[in-house]
């Protein structure tokens, strides 16, 4: 243990680091989730022109690309769907991984807190520092 006159060497540099560590991977995690949305958005566009290519080729009476055209827009659903849970999955754990760095930044501010106040601790006034019998002089 240190004697109490000597104050425990700065931890600022490592909580710090830590702390930009875990912005960058929240940085990350938004811009996969964003990334994942426009995806996504994509994806219902093209089953929705597919769906009226479908529609306008069946008034025409081409059944082999109707049936094409069925079938890729099963598969574009498909994808859909799949994207979907991805999507959904994606965002379970972000979350996830954002209340475990709030934890972690938490749990460093409390560390610090900690720290500074077993290494700062309240100075009590000692019985010389206080005046017993104080005379005016003129």
């Amino acid at each position: 243990m240190l004697h109490p006159s000597r104050s425990l060497p700065p931890t600022c540099s490592v909580d710090a680091s830590e702390h930009l560590k875990v912005l960058v991977e929240l940085t990350d995690c938004k811009e996969k989730y964003y990334r994942l949305g426009a995806d996504l958005r994509q994806l219902k566009l093209r089953a929705l022109e597919t769906a009226a290519k479908t529609s306008h080729k069946s008034s025409m009476g081409e059944d082999n690309q109707q049936q094409q055209q069925q079938q890729d827009l099963e598969d574009a659903l498909g994808r859909h769907e799949t994207l979907r849970h991805e999507f959904a999955q994606f965002r379970r754990d972000s979350e996830r991984r954002e209340r475990l760095a709030q934890a972690r930044m938490d749990a460093l501010v409390q560390d610090l807190e900690v720290r500074t106040v077993h290494t700062h601790p309240p100075i009590q006034p000692t019985s010389n520092d206080i005046p017993t019998n104080v005379h005016k002089i003129d």
